[in-house]
């Protein structure tokens, strides 16, 4: 999955996609045959907080256009967090 900072005063605005959920993100660990695998525990960010995602929707500059592309956002929260919160007026 690519990675990149998300700036909304430069333009580079998120959008979450509509009637997206949000989803506790897996954690993986290696088995002993080397190959990754789901763990069955949430991950967590480097301060142990559980980790989250929500599907979104950005324009990335493509050859000098604008692109859409959907992205994963990835959020640290303690309790699971309400789409609702993430459209104005909570229009989810």
């Amino acid at each position: 999955m690519t990675s990149f900072f998300v700036d909304a005063e430069t333009g580079g605005l998120a959008l979450p996609l509509p009637r997206a959920a949000v989803v506790p993100v897996q954690a993986w660990e290696r088995g002993e045959d080397g190959k990754n695998r789901p763990s069955g525990r949430q991950a967590q960010d480097a301060s142990g907080v559980p980790l989250w995602s929500l599907p979104a929707l950005v324009y990335a500059n493509r050859y000098g256009r604008a692109e859409p592309e959907t992205v994963e956002l990835l959020l640290a929260s303690v309790t699971r967090p309400d789409e609702a919160d993430f459209f104005p007026g909570g229009d989810a």
